[in-house]
């Protein structure tokens, strides 16, 4: 049996990652994110802003109808958008909570229109988005955390064999 090639919930994340990096201004998009990058500990980079961060969220799972072959999965997508640092917010606007919600309209533009859902085998099920302040003494920032929720099945023997989600 060929080894696999990628478990599919990764199919998914990059194809999401791809979408993110076709936000710009010349597009028609209200912002313009500096660097679209997967979680890491030891690359996080949050100079320049905005800045996506990608990372595999909370994921379940239950067998379909009751067989033993495929999981029916719900994967959340965690995207962090770091906007500006807390203490350089603008004066006279746009303001973080402006510049944050322009962000989470480009984000589900992206997602709705840039992603193949269908050849992904995959549905793109819901969006949950809440606005944040990190208080931390060295670096504020401002920004939003949004799951993006995802169904998806594949084979319970391998995870790179997709299904069509029931």
């Amino acid at each position: 049996m060929p080894a696999p090639t990628k478990p599919h919930s990764e199919l998914i994340i990059e194809a999401v990652m791809a979408a993110l990096k076709k936000i710009n201004l010349a597009d028609g998009y209200f912002t313009e994110p500096k660097l679209v990058q997967r979680y890491s500990r030891n690359t996080r980079d949050t100079t320049d802003r905005p800045v996506l961060i990608v990372m595999e969220g909370m994921e379940s799972r239950e067998l379909r109808g009751g067989s033993s072959d495929f999981w029916d999965s719900d994967l959340a997508i965690h995207v962090t958008a770091i906007v500006d640092p807390a203490e350089e917010e603008p004066q006279t606007g746009p303001y973080t909570d402006e510049l944050v919600a322009r962000l989470k309209a480009d984000m589900l533009r992206v997602l709705g229109n840039e992603v193949d859902w269908d050849g992904l085998r995959a549905r793109f099920k819901r969006v949950e988005a809440r606005n944040f302040i990190l208080d931390d003494d060295e670096d504020p920032e401002d920004g939003t955390s949004f799951y993006v929720i995802v169904e998806y099945s594949h084979s319970i023997k391998d995870p790179s064999v997709a299904l069509a989600p029931s």
